[in-house]
């Protein structure tokens, strides 16, 4: 569910409590948790506080309880939302409306349920990887331009459709802090040529004629139809019982950070502290290879820093003189082949190279070895010497002479 997961201020409206029980109901997790009871009952209790609409219902807990309980959670859910308002989102509900406004909280779970991406990185906006990666609202007519063509506070109506939450794309924090005052129209033909899906992926308009300023309240107007018409849609479509059985994207496995079955690489040979080639590096990759082999297997994902930052490949390659992956993969696969051999590079090793937006990443998943990996390490003498390596936690390490027997025998009887 974290690609999901919206920010604590946006949630917590009759829209996002709806949709909390369908994906509860549709996991089968219908009991309601002592954790769970304090953790909304805090989070009702300061929404309390804060919000003062009449729709607000007076004791959430008790119609979570009703709901856990009940033979169809489905009906008695939708019965207690019908009480606090209509089901269906229409287009004049957008009219003025926030990024503090519930609609926004669902309109960003929406974007990121189907696999949106920011506008200026092409990265997806489902999971933010690194802290240069979080997630933020730019305007996509900027304000400065909307203030020149009377949309400025000395009109409080026009003000409020300026900052209207459908003059909104999800962006990168380092997309936001790279994007212009620009004209809205040459913007939105840039990210289209760029990034052909990004713009429908975010529910905007694609009809040039409505990127233009003097059509401003035009393009409000079809987004929200847009919107209200896709929301109402994807709420329709959530609350079928059947799980995705998608696999999990290059964007997942990153979010879900290292671990004993997934470890990240910045390079393989450009040392980005020195700034130059460090062939050292290799050995690095080839003990983390072993690692995997002598475990249960997992994924080495080179070009993404210890942080979830993917930095691409862009230096390896400057190192092998190639401009894309085909050299670079020959080259790891020699690597492989001169340190285990053909047999098991060929059987137990798969590289593959996604990408994340414009940057390419190298992929290498491995799996279990047949027979314990030995890695050859030159020592400080430039002496070889062997060494065993396995996964602990989210690392590689050499495991001690003393304990090796017993580990192969269990690992590899």
């Amino acid at each position: 569910m974290h690609s999901l997961i919206t920010p604590p201020k946006l949630i917590l409206s009759m829209l996002w409590f709806r949709s909390l029980f369908i994906v509860l109901t549709r996991e089968r997790r219908t009991s309601l948790t002592p954790r769970l009871e304090r953790l909304l009952n805090g989070s009702i209790t300061h929404r309390s506080a804060t919000d003062t609409s009449a729709n607000s219902p007076k004791n959430w807990i008790e119609i979570l309880r009703l709901v856990a309980d009940a033979s169809n959670p489905f009906d008695e859910l939708l019965a207690v939302i019908k009480e606090e308002r209509h089901l269906e989102i229409t287009a004049d509900e957008f009219e003025g409306r926030s990024v503090n406004h519930p609609l926004y909280g669902l309109m960003l779970w929406y974007f990121k349920s189907r696999g949106a991406v920011c506008f200026t990185t092409g990265l997806a906006i489902r999971q933010a990887m690194g802290k240069k990666y979080q997630l933020e609202s730019d305007h996509i007519f900027p304000y400065s331009r909307l203030k020149k063509a009377g949309f400025g506070k000395d009109n409080r109506f026009k003000y409020a459709l300026a900052q209207e939450l459908t003059n909104r794309a999800i962006l990168t924090q380092i997309a936001n802090r790279a994007k212009s005052g620009g004209s809205a129209a040459d913007y939105l033909a840039s990210v289209q040529a760029r990034f052909p899906k990004a713009l429908s992926l975010q529910s905007v308009p694609t009809e040039p004629e409505l990127w233009k300023i003097e059509n401003y309240e035009k393009f409000l107007a079809e987004r929200r139809k847009t919107l209200a018409r896709e929301l109402n849609a994807f709420l329709e479509g959530i609350t079928a019982s059947s799980k995705s059985t998608s696999a999990a994207s290059l964007e997942d496995l990153i979010a879900e950070g290292e671990s004993d079955e997934l470890e990240f690489k910045s390079s393989l040979r450009w040392d980005y502290k020195e700034d130059r080639m460090n062939k050292r590096l290799e050995e690095v990759v080839i003990k983390s290879v072993a690692a995997f082999a002598n475990g249960q297997g997992g994924t080495l994902l080179i070009g993404v820093d210890d942080d979830g930052e993917p930095l691409g490949l862009e230096r390896d390659y400057g190192t092998l003189g190639a401009v894309d992956h085909d050299r670079f993969e020959i080259h790891i696969r020699n690597l492989l082949n001169e340190a285990f051999g053909q047999s098991f590079v060929a059987g137990k090793v798969r590289i593959s190279f996604p990408s994340i937006g414009t940057l390419q990443i190298c992929e290498i998943d491995i799996s279990q070895a047949q027979q314990p990996l030995i890695v050859k390490v030159p020592d400080k003498n430039g002496r070889a010497t062997e060494k065993f390596y396995v996964r602990s936690g989210n690392s590689s390490v050499e495991m001690p002479m003393s304990e090796m027997p017993s580990y192969i025998s269990e690992r590899f009887s």
